[in-house]
């Protein structure tokens, strides 16, 4: 394979679609961003990497404001996991399993009692109720359509949060709570490989919802650390030392708030 060297003016063929584009009628942001960054000479593979990341920027925003009802039940459903400490199964193959491994992480931070398929150990049975949060770039993966329909007949008290693709009909039907992925067609990717953004889209939008549903009842950075296993990567410091340091930094924020 034939490497060759990045222009160092920034104009190469991505750069020299951007000019193209921003010379229309478009007045959108990415295209302000993208003709700066061009007009700067950056390589055209940095500002490939910038173009990328705001795409993935424009799923995370677009969904937030169109899903906004969508995303507050599914709030108060992680809320109700936390509370219930019910069985928690993360669903995801592929890369969508990789996405939903960051968000299931943090809730078992906040003690949600977290399974996640494909592990070491098996998902709890069904009869044991609880929860299932599913991700799925494009919601038509049948191996994960299979494993709600099953949940579904098996116990229907089984409550389920899906994110997918705003497309995916079948998919959104078999959840109680369906947060649909929305993207921009006017905004390109121009790093992509498959099935891209939604999966970045699924753990970043997933993770900010636990975080604000655990803000919601009422855990805190201490209670979060607590959460966090003490055996090899952290919470780095004694159950003393965290709460000394959280004292510490409560102070602080108190005096901050009292100064005239």
């Amino acid at each position: 394979m034939n490497v060759s060297q990045e222009p160092k003016d920034g104009h190469g063929e991505f750069a020299n679609s951007v000019d193209n584009s921003a010379n229309g009628n478009s007045l959108s942001e990415f295209h302000a961003i993208s003709k700066a960054l061009v007009d700067s000479k950056i390589s055209d593979t940095t500002l490939r990497i910038i173009a990328s990341t705001f795409a993935l920027a424009t799923v995370v925003s677009q969904t937030a404001r169109i899903e906004q009802a969508a995303i507050e039940k599914g709030i108060a459903l992680i809320c109700r996991m936390i509370l219930t400490r019910n069985p928690i199964r993360m669903i995801g193959l592929g890369r969508a399993r990789l996405a939903i491994a960051l968000p299931a992480n943090r809730l078992f931070h906040a003690l949600g009692d977290v399974h996640i398929i494909h592990g070491d150990l098996p998902l709890p049975n069904t009869v044991r109720g609880g929860y299932l949060i599913v991700g799925s770039a494009s919601g038509r993966t049948k191996e994960v359509l299979d494993i709600m329909q099953t949940t579904r007949r098996r116990n229907s008290e089984v409550r389920i949060l899906g994110l997918a693709n705003a497309t995916a009909k079948e998919f959104k039907e078999l959840c109680d709570v369906f947060i649909g992925l929305h993207s921009d067609p006017a905004i390109p990717n121009p790093i992509c490989a498959l099935a891209d953004l939604n999966e970045h889209a699924i753990s970043q939008l997933l993770d900010r919802m636990v975080v604000i549903a655990a803000h919601r009842l009422g855990l805190d950075d201490e209670d979060m650390r607590l959460g966090h296993e003490d055996l090899c990567t952290g919470p780095y410091g004694t159950i003393d030392q965290i709460r000394n340091e959280k004292r510490q930094t409560d102070s602080n924020a108190a005096g901050i708030c009292n100064v005239n």
